[in-house]
């Protein structure tokens, strides 16, 4: 029931990221009069008020309509309190207990007034300095991680024009990946499969794009951070794990016939206690592992005259059925 539970909130949480709760606009205008306007594009006080109004009832209603009933029932079993999962959907109850109550200082009044209050009070022309928020987010809810993103962005933005570039180009690449991507498979659940599957050919375009653009950029954002640690560890963890990515289907890409091919080395041991355990097992002639229009056989008289593994290797393309058959005797006792 726990990894039910936390797989519920993993797919709340993507809802809040598809509904972009409290996110600024993907590319900002920095030239605009004021960053209110810059990064959530609100021109006046009733635009921002029905902004923040909306944003708020929509993490309200995921809170206590979704959120709430799963975790009533770990706190009831005393089961998976400490997951991050759990953690940042108790932290945004609270806050939102707080906020219904009218606790001064709670994180939804400091979030809405970083929107209409200190963003609308700042531009281009007196980029804050650090001291400008007051970097508090303790709570850990989504209103706090909002409003330390926001403050982090803003801060990154008003640094020197190579830092703005370096958050250009991660943006633009998590970005496009969050739009293309992200949420279809082989970028998803194993259980989404087959579902909606990122195909060949949007993979293909992605990763050319991601190669050209990612060069040397894990090093420079660690560079960054380096000199003043405002680099989210999410980011680095995001690009090396892009990296493992792109490393792994440009080895496996096939130009000539546009398709990935993974070569496989597969090794077959008849004398594995599992396969010496199954009754009938030493009737069987061959396997064939069969991947495409490429197979391996292994032949059991082999493996049970010397003693010895087989290893074939094989090849595997996206979209390949992988099939295992097995031979048997004509006549068998089993």
């Amino acid at each position: 029931m726990q990894k039910f539970i936390l797989q519920q909130l993993t797919q709340l949480d993507r809802l809040v990221s598809d509904y972009q709760l409290y996110q600024p606009l993907p590319f900002p205008q920095w030239q605009k009069p004021d960053f209110a306007q810059a990064m959530f594009n609100i021109q006046d006080d009733k635009q921002a008020e029905l902004y923040l109004t909306n944003q708020q009832q929509k993490m309200s209603y995921f809170a206590f309509n979704y959120a709430q009933p799963l975790l009533q029932y770990l706190q009831n079993s005393d089961t998976g309190l400490s997951d991050p999962k759990v953690q940042i959907w108790m932290a945004t109850l609270q806050d939102l207990g707080r906020f219904e109550r009218g606790e001064p200082n709670n994180q939804v009044v400091l979030l809405n007034d970083l929107v209409t209050q200190k963003l609308a009070d700042i531009s281009n022309s007196q980029c804050p300095q650090s001291e400008y928020f007051d970097a508090t987010h303790s709570s850990g809810s989504w209103f706090a991680k909002r409003r330390e993103q926001i403050e982090q962005q803003v801060g990154l933005h008003c640094s020197s024009a190579d830092k703005k570039a370096l958050v250009a180009r991660y943006t633009y690449l998590a970005e496009r990946f969050n739009q293309e991507v992200a949420g279809r498979y082989p970028f998803a659940e194993i259980h989404q499969a087959g579902n909606q599957d990122l195909n060949s050919k949007a993979l293909q375009a992605f990763l050319k794009d991601y190669h050209e653009k990612s060069e040397n950029l894990l090093a420079d954002l660690d560079k960054q951070n380096q000199k003043d640690g405002s680099i989210p560890a999410s980011w680095r963890e995001f690009i090396e794990q892009m990296n493992v990515v792109d490393d792994f289907f440009a080895q496996t890409w096939q130009a000539k016939n546009k398709q990935w091919q993974v070569h496989m080395q597969v090794t077959f041991d008849a004398q594995g206690d599992l396969l010496k355990a199954s009754e009938g097992s030493n009737q069987i002639i061959e396997w064939v592992l069969q991947s495409g229009r490429t197979q391996a056989l292994f032949l059991m008289a082999i493996t049970l005259s010397f003693g010895h593994r087989q290893s074939h290797a094989i090849g595997f393309a996206l979209g390949d059925w992988l099939s295992l058959f097995a031979h048997w005797l004509t006549r068998y006792s089993f």
